[in-house]
């Protein structure tokens, strides 16, 4: 008995560059499917959706917030993004207006800035420094991805066709529902500017943009429920030889997960690149050497930082393992010479591996769709 039908797509369901994709074209298909079902219908296809709370927006924020901010094929393509209210007012006026005629409308802010420009508004916004850009190629980065992918597709944070938001410009066309939004639109700086001053916390829940009193309760999340005790204990004894040179005993290891469990910080992390450094890091001490010098540089309050700092706090008052930090060997001046030399070595030699295996990684997340990607 249904007549009409509303088909939300994407734009990039619209990109000319769908190369390594799979997502822009289930998009297209998706819309084939419903141009032949013979039902009277609708397709709008919004941009850059953004809203207190919103994934990509924490995703997009904390790229922003490097000192340096990496910068795929130069960020020259546009990007217009809308604000999620203005979305949800679009998808209303097309249902109470009965605009069933096989149209597509994409749906985009009042306003299109490049993309360079754009994260240059979000760090001015969030820290109030002009913002420092490092081009890269996207070529090779998302070519080194692809290659990546039939193996390693479980581990990786995005995938090369998620770097599409660099190879295509995301900019509405004119239609009929834009001019009928456009005067009540917000700018998009006025957007940018609005969520750095709200912060955008990652993991907030975002409010509904539906006008009226009623709200919906978020459906129940699989990732929340916290991990297996036997896999955090595992971790905090990897993380334990790491810190103090042998896995923590019994009572320090309890006192572990129940910190993690007193924070929140025991289930699964949201953000799908701190599940693969913490993927990395409990594969052993080489993973972990190598993704904790990448965060202690480029994600100092990520999921792995966190963890390793509270287990820290706690094996230096634990009896068995206190003496491991206050205990000042004496080497004389050679041999601390000698041992801060090694040590610098090899912290500029982590430091350098965990950039590069990582970063494209950190990378990719942020055009990924957000924290779990797409």
């Amino acid at each position: 008995g249904v007549r009409n039908f509303l088909f939300v797509s994407s734009i990039a369901a619209g990109y000319p560059n769908k190369r390594f994709y799979p997502y822009a074209a289930s998009k297209l298909a998706g819309e084939a499917l419903v141009r032949a079902s013979g039902l009277n219908h609708a397709i709008v296809r919004p941009t850059l959706v953004l809203g207190q709370g919103s994934p990509i927006w924490a995703t997009l924020a904390k790229i922003a917030k490097l000192p340096v901010i990496p910068l795929p094929g130069g960020g020259a393509h546009g990007v217009q993004p809308v604000d999620v209210a203005d979305v949800a007012r679009g998808l209303a006026l097309v249902v109470r207006t009965g605009r069933f005629q096989g149209e597509t409308f994409d749906l985009g802010g009042k306003d299109a800035l490049p993309m360079r420009q754009f994260l240059g508004a979000v760090h001015q916004g969030l820290t109030g420094t002009t913002a420092r850009f490092l081009p890269m190629p996207l070529g090779p980065i998302r070519l080194a991805l692809a290659l990546a992918e039939p193996g390693l597709r479980s581990v990786l944070p995005a995938t090369a066709g998620q770097l599409a938001l660099f190879a295509n410009p995301s900019v509405a066309r004119a239609n009929w529902l834009m001019d009928q939004l456009a005067p009540e639109m917000p700018s998009s700086r006025d957007i940018l500017a609005r969520l750095c001053r709200q912060g955008a916390p990652p993991g907030a829940g975002p409010r509904s943009p539906v006008q009226g009193r009623a709200q919906t309760r978020a459906a129940p999340d699989p990732d929340s429920q916290d991990e297996d005790p036997a896999v955090l204990a595992a971790e905090c004894a990897t993380f334990g030889r790491y810190l103090a040179a042998s896995p923590p005993d019994q009572p320090s290891t309890d006192h572990y997960i129940r910190a993690l469990r007193a924070r929140g910080m025991a289930a699964k992390p949201r953000s799908r690149f701190d599940r693969l450094t913490l993927w990395a890091a409990r594969r052993g001490r080489v993973g972990l050497w190598l993704a904790d010098s990448h965060c202690a540089l480029l994600r100092r309050r990520g999921a792995l930082r966190r963890r390793l700092i509270l287990l820290l706090a706690i094996l230096e008052h634990a009896p068995k393992s206190h003496e491991t930090f206050d205990r000042t060997p004496d080497r004389g001046p050679v041999g601390a010479i000698a041992l801060l030399s090694a040590h610098t070595l090899a912290g500029v030699g982590a430091v350098a591996l965990g950039v590069l295996l990582f970063l494209p990684a950190q990378l990719a997340l942020a055009v990924a769709g957000g924290p779990r990607g797409r």
